[in-house]
């Protein structure tokens, strides 16, 4: 009697239980799940890691599937995501080898499904040298976001001039204060960023100051930015995009829609140099006909995290078309890293660490967005190449794997950085082998390129160029006598190495940043 008295109640309480099983499961595609589903992404990464609000705060923030404008409240992404998916015909993630095929530009379309496996294989850091803990590659046992933060402030008591308004050189190096150019300052701008979501509050004065001082770049007639404080046509489209990217971070820190808008109108006129003469890829520099990569993926990753803000499919569109672009005409297939760019006929082949790490985070964030497993391999692959220590990037000159570090000035790898950040918390937070190589890069900053003197770094991570007591215990860690003491002029005061050795705004950024976008993976380094 009392079961009978229920049966409908738990009939109907059943049936509702299974259809609420999907919607509470990783059932559903990645890009139609809610969005609480995303905000502890980064425990998937390492769950014994404890971060706080902050991260976590940060982390919402820079997800592309969630949406944190203050006049939009949004309780999932789902509408969106799905007009954008029926679109795109992305709802089947699990696409067969031949469907994947089709949509994969020539230079993979030729792979069969095993040789995409063998592709990713080789690209794999090897697992002889993944695990090793020897000296030069132990815990240092510091904070990386605090790290950061110590940075920035040491930078603007370093650089900043109240009288002017602006940064200057380093004071310790001459009586001539140099100004900078509109990269140096949109680094630091970023970092600044960065920060300011990490340590809410903290840094809001002095991003207010930097984008004030950005002003004195802008040419009033296109609205953008030009290399000097001339404000003239002398317009390179890396800066831009990387200025729009700044600007997105911005906003994100102070929900100021100035940045936004600012970004937006920066990211159109990007779109605006896409080439139509040869076979497309964003102009590096205004008006001139040379195509790069930094260029076309910076602007590509400006124009998704704009994406996330506007819902507009054109800038979803014009993200996925850059990033086609690349890697169909700048992959190099015996590497996976990215060629510099390309004239009319002749491709540059320079090879630099931010053209792989910006490509890495334009594919990280399509990958996010669209859930094709096309953006996935794509990400994979590059972040293995990234991460090999048999590539370009690396010194190759150091027989043994495991003392091989990267090449580049911090400059340029504050943008791999960022990348294989963006890789581990958007496309697969689960790959351990290249977060333990992110983290062993970031040791190797710290322990070798932070000065004892004033805590600032160094640009250059060739050793052999700094100071005798450095290069004297390289050759004992390392283990090396292949190398010669051999300082370079241009990285002490005034080129003269009986100076010290000079900071620089842009080193001094970049190191920040360094350390903010591995604070994103690690709470410890």
């Amino acid at each position: 009697m009392i079961l009978s008295r229920f049966s409908p109640f738990i009939y109907h309480s059943f049936f509702l239980f299974l259809l609420l099983i999907p919607l509470s499961s990783s059932a559903l595609p990645l890009n139609l799940r809610p969005i609480h589903q995303f905000q502890n992404i980064h425990t998937n990464i390492n769950n014994k890691t404890n971060y706080n609000h902050s991260h976590k705060k940060y982390l919402q923030k820079r997800d592309p599937l969630t949406i944190t404008l203050t006049k939009v409240e949004v309780v999932t992404h789902f509408i969106v995501t799905q007009q954008v998916s029926q679109s795109l015909e992305i709802n089947n993630l699990s696409q067969s080898p031949s469907s994947l095929s089709s949509s994969l530009p020539s230079s993979l379309s030729t792979l069969s499904s095993a040789s995409i496996s063998s592709t990713l294989s080789s690209a794999s850091p090897s697992s002889t040298y993944v695990s090793e803990e020897a000296s030069l590659n132990s815990h240092i046992n510091i904070d990386p976001a605090q790290e950061g933060a110590n940075i920035i402030h040491k930078l603007w008591q370093r650089f900043w001039d109240d009288s002017t308004s602006q940064f200057l050189s380093d004071p310790t190096c001459s009586d001539q204060r140099s100004t900078h150019v509109v990269w140096d300052t949109t680094v630091t701008f970023q970092a600044i960023a960065d920060a300011e979501i990490l340590f809410p509050t903290q840094f809001s004065s002095h991003l207010s100051l930097v984008y004030n001082r950005l002003q004195n770049y802008k040419n009033s007639q296109l609205n953008v930015y030009s290399a000097s404080t001339n404000k003239d046509l002398d317009i390179y489209l890396d800066d831009n995009a990387q200025i729009a990217s700044a600007f997105i971070t911005a906003f994100e820190a102070t929900n100021n829609e100035t940045y936004l808008n600012d970004a937006i109108t920066i990211v159109n006129f990007l779109s605006s140099n896409w080439d139509t003469q040869y076979n497309g890829g964003v102009y590096w520099k205004y008006q001139h006909a040379y195509r790069a990569s930094i260029s076309t993926s910076e602007s590509a990753l400006a124009a998704l995290r704009i994406y996330r803000y506007t819902g507009n499919q054109t800038f979803l569109d014009f993200g996925a078309k850059c990033m086609d672009w690349i890697l169909e005409t700048l992959l190099d297939p015996s590497d996976n890293l990215i060629y510099d760019g390309i004239t009319a006929e002749t491709t540059n082949k320079g090879k630099l660490s931010y053209h792989v790490g910006t490509a890495l985070s334009a594919t990280s964030y399509l990958h996010r967005i669209t859930g094709l497993s096309k953006w996935q391999q794509y990400s994979e692959i590059l972040s293995y190449a990234a991460t090999s220590r048999e590539t370009a990037i690396y010194y190759r000159d150091l027989p043994q794997l495991d003392k091989r570090f990267w090449n580049n000035p911090l400059k340029y790898s504050e943008l791999l950085f960022e990348g294989l950040a963006e890789y581990l918390l958007f496309s697969n937070p689960t790959d351990y082998q290249v977060k333990n190589e992110l983290l062993r890069e970031a040791r190797y900053i710290y322990k070798w390129l932070k000065s004892d003197d004033d805590g600032l770094y160094f640009q250059t991570t060739q050793l052999n160029k700094l100071t005798q007591d450095i290069f004297d215990e390289m050759c004992v860690v390392f283990e090396t006598d292949i190398f010669e003491y051999d300082p370079d002029p241009s990285e002490y005061c005034d080129g003269d190495t009986s100076n010290p050795i000079k900071r620089t705004l842009l080193a001094t950024a970049a190191a920040a940043r360094i350390f903010l976008q591995t604070s994103l993976v690690t709470a410890i380094i």
